[in-house]
């Protein structure tokens, strides 16, 4: 028999490598909401409520991938409620409408995928009471 997993379970920040970190750090900040916990040179820390969630690496010599080709779905980024998502949301709709991909009610969550401006899926998420 399986045991559940413990309601503390989570996952950790996603590594992006990225062309353009200028650019992706804007995105992920103003459209998306995420603050900026630490920076460098070549990497930026993005987050919610102190918790490294994206963490873009420089990679100037980056190329995009085939349309089609294998790789990354998408990001899943948490909400601590529905009117933080709803912010995002917001906030894609005002800066970044173009972005915008679909929405899908999950019955245990609500989520809203958009893509970055890399091609990288994002899908920004608020999930309902465990019960």
């Amino acid at each position: 028999m399986q045991k559940p997993l413990a309601p503390t379970t989570s996952m950790g920040a996603v590594t992006l490598f990225v062309a353009d970190l200028d650019g992706m750090t804007r995105f992920y900040r103003d459209v998306v909401t995420l603050r900026v916990l630490g920076a460098d040179s070549d990497t930026v820390t993005l987050g919610r409520a102190g918790r490294a969630l994206v963490i873009l690496r420089h990679s100037p010599s980056l190329r995009h991938a085939p349309s089609g080709s294998a790789g990354l779905f998408h990001t899943a980024i948490l909400f601590e409620s529905q009117a933080a998502l709803a912010a995002a949301l917001f906030s894609v709709a005002q800066r970044a409408p173009q972005t915008f991909t679909g929405s899908a009610d999950h019955l245990v969550s609500q989520a809203f995928y958009l893509t970055d401006p890399e091609g990288n899926g994002i899908e920004l998420y608020w999930d309902r009471a465990r019960t």
